[in-house]
């Protein structure tokens, strides 16, 4: 490691795989993953119908997925593009497997659940802006694994005045 310059990974991580990878459906809709074990690994690979991929000597644990994560993209990649986005995110969270779409910002403030949080109000007579709710933390509701992500860096950023939409 002391000898190795770290590259850009966009949102990969770099020991763990796949992690932070987006994958394409077949209506070119991105969802991320975020598999963190070999048993998720495995439930991944069942859900997109090739279980014995998650036996290969070359992706049967994080070590060997790391190393060969150009071949396990490639694979992936294919079998995420045979799915329907909605389809696949509803089974991948029943199995419990870590993963979530990938908003634009009109899609994330479109989401009810950020209707909740934002605050319409009158700026000058014609003027209209919009905000987050200072007491956000009590129209909470329980965040769901495909969204948590997405709110909380959207929160973020309206916090910090640096979104606006």
């Amino acid at each position: 490691m002391a000898q190795h310059i770290p590259q850009k990974m966009g949102t990969q991580h770099p020991n763990i795989a796949p992690y932070g990878d987006i994958f394409h459906t077949s209506d070119q809709k991105p969802i991320i993953v975020a598999i963190g074990t070999d048993k998720q690994f495995q439930q991944l690979c069942e859900v997109l119908h090739i279980s014995s991929l998650a036996t290969e000597e070359n992706f049967a644990s994080n070590a060997a997925r790391v190393k060969h994560r150009t071949a396990l993209a490639q694979i992936l990649d294919t079998a995420f593009a045979q799915f329907e986005y909605n389809f696949l995110l509803e089974r991948l969270q029943q199995k419990g497997i870590p993963a979530g779409g990938v908003y634009n910002m009109p899609e994330v403030f479109e989401a009810s659940m950020a209707q909740a949080m934002i605050l319409e109000d009158e700026i000058t007579s014609n003027t209209k802006g919009r905000r987050v709710k200072n007491n956000w933390h009590s129209i909470y509701k329980p965040i769901s694994p495909k969204n948590c992500l997405t709110f909380i860096i959207a929160l973020q950023l309206l916090a910090k005045n640096m979104l606006t939409f």
